[in-house]
C-alpha cells in the first residue's frame, strides 16, 4: 500500500486531499482512484506503477477529459481541472502541456489549466471538443493525447420575445366566452430560463379576457358589449423562470365588431300637436327624431307612418320630418292619430320600434252661417 497527496486548486483557495493509492505489482492490473470532492465524485483508472498527481481548476463549465483509452475524468463541477501523471522523478517526469488551437480557450503550459481567452455564449456554441498533449522532460520526450469536452452552461442572459410586437383583433360582440388566437414567445434559454409565463397586465381591468399562463391562449371571459366598450389595448407579457427574471411584452388591440342587437329608439313615446285646419299641403306638423347605439348601417334609422295617417301625412324617411299631405277640414276631421314606425337598415336583421302621433286640427273661421231652408216658406193662417 502506498499513499500519493493531490491537491485540487479551486480559484485561489487550494485544498489538500489524501487519496490511498493501492498498487498491485504484478501483471500491471489497473488499480481504481475515487476522488470524492463534494457534490461530485470523480473515479480516475489508471494503469502504471507510480503515480504523482496535482489537480487544479479555474474557469465555469462542465467537461469530460478523456486521456487515451485507460484514463477518464469526469466532473460537472464549475472548474476545470488538469493532471499531470509521471513515471519519474527529475526531468524524465516535467511535463509541459500544450496543443489547444480554439481561439475561446487556452492551456498553461506548466500547469495544464484550461481558460477560457473570451465569454462564451451558449446560444452561438452549446459544446466544444479541444485536443490536448502532454509532453515529459525525457530524451525522447513521451507524448499524450487527450481530448477535452466542455460543455457551456446557460444563462439567462436572454429575455423572451414575441414574433411580433403588435397584434390586432376584430371580435363580434355578444359571443360566448371563446379562444381568440395564441401569443407565443421565443426564449433562446434553456431549462427554468426557457420556461415562460404570460399574463395581461394593464388594459383590462373588468377582466374581459384571460390568457392561458403556460400556452399563451388568449380568449375573451364573457359576452362582451360593443356599446359598453368598442376597443380593448391589452399589454401581455411573458416571464421567463430565470433568476433574476426576465421579460418581453406584446400589444393586442382587440376591436368589437357590431351585432345589431338595439332598436331604434324615439326621444318620446308618443308625440302630440295642433295644427290649423287651412294650413297649406306640405306645411310641417312635427319631427320625430329616434337614435340607434349599434353602428354603422345597423344604428341608420328610416322612418314610416301607418295607415291611420289616412293619407293626409307624409313623413321624410330620412328627417323624421311630417307634413301635410291633402288639405285638412275639421269640420270633417277633427282628430288624427297614427303611429309613425323607426326601422334600422341592418340588411340582415333589421330591428324597429314606434311612437304615437296624435294631431288636433283647430277650427279656422271658414264657414259662414246659412239657412238650413231658403227660401224660408211660412204658412200663416187668415182666420181668426
Amino acid at each position: 500500500m502506498k499513499s500519493v497527496d493531490l491537491t485540487c486548486t479551486a480559484g485561489s483557495n487550494p485544498s489538500p486531499y489524501h487519496i490511498p493509492l493501492a498498487l498491485t505489482l504484478l501483471r500491471l492490473q489497473t488499480v481504481s482512484v475515487r476522488w470524492k470532492l463534494h457534490p461530485t465524485t470523480v473515479l480516475i483508472p489508471i494503469q502504471t506503477l507510480q503515480l504523482k498527481g496535482k489537480g487544479q481548476g479555474d474557469g465555469v463549465g462542465c467537461c469530460q477529459i478523456v486521456l487515451g483509452l485507460d484514463f477518464i475524468y469526469s466532473f460537472s463541477l464549475f472548474f476545470f481541472f488538469s493532471l499531470s501523471l509521471s513515471l519519474s522523478p527529475g526531468t524524465n517526469g516535467q511535463v509541459t502541456y500544450g496543443g489547444i488551437s480554439d481561439e475561446g480557450f487556452s492551456i498553461h503550459p506548466a500547469t495544464g489549466v484550461i481558460t477560457t481567452t473570451k465569454a462564451l455564449d451558449r446560444e452561438a456554441q452549446e459544446q466544444y471538443t479541444l485536443t490536448v498533449y502532454a509532453r515529459d522532460g525525457g530524451v525522447p520526450p513521451n507524448f499524450a493525447r487527450a481530448a477535452v469536452k466542455i460543455q457551456v452552461l446557460d444563462e439567462n442572459d436572454n429575455a423572451p420575445a414575441f414574433s411580433r410586437l403588435y397584434y390586432s383583433l376584430e371580435v363580434p360582440e355578444n359571443m360566448e366566452a371563446v379562444e381568440l388566437f395564441t401569443l407565443r414567445a421565443i426564449d433562446l434559454d434553456t431549462g427554468d430560463s426557457g420556461e415562460m409565463t404570460y399574463t395581461i397586465t394593464t388594459g383590462d381591468p373588468s377582466g374581459d379576457f384571460r390568457v392561458d399562463r403556460k400556452s399563451g391562449v388568449l380568449s375573451t371571459s364573457r359576452p362582451l358589449d360593443r356599446e359598453h366598450r368598442a376597443r380593448y389595448s391589452l399589454t401581455v407579457t411573458a416571464l421567463d423562470g430565470g433568476s433574476p427574471a426576465l421579460s418581453s411584452t406584446a400589444t393586442v388591440e382587440v376591436t368589437l365588431l357590431d351585432v345589431n342587437d338595439h332598436s331604434p329608439q324615439f326621444t318620446s313615446p308618443s308625440y302630440t300637436t295642433d295644427l290649423s285646419e287651412d294650413v297649406p299641403i306640405g306645411s310641417l306638423v312635427l319631427e320625430v327624431s329616434a337614435t340607434d347605439l349599434d353602428q354603422g348601417s345597423n344604428s341608420q334609422v328610416l322612418y314610416f307612418l301607418s295607415r291611420g295617417s289616412q293619407g293626409m301625412f307624409i313623413i321624410d324617411q330620412h328627417t323624421g320630418h311630417v307634413i301635410t299631405a291633402a288639405p285638412l277640414d275639421r269640420e270633417r276631421t277633427a282628430l288624427y292619430t297614427f303611429d309613425v314606425c323607426a326601422i334600422d337598415s341592418s340588411p340582415a336583421s333589421p330591428r324597429n320600434s314606434t311612437a304615437t302621433v296624435t294631431v288636433y286640427v283647430q277650427d279656422v273661421n271658414d264657414n259662414a252661417p246659412f239657412f238650413i231652408q231658403d227660401p224660408l216658406v211660412i204658412n200663416i193662417s187668415a182666420s181668426k
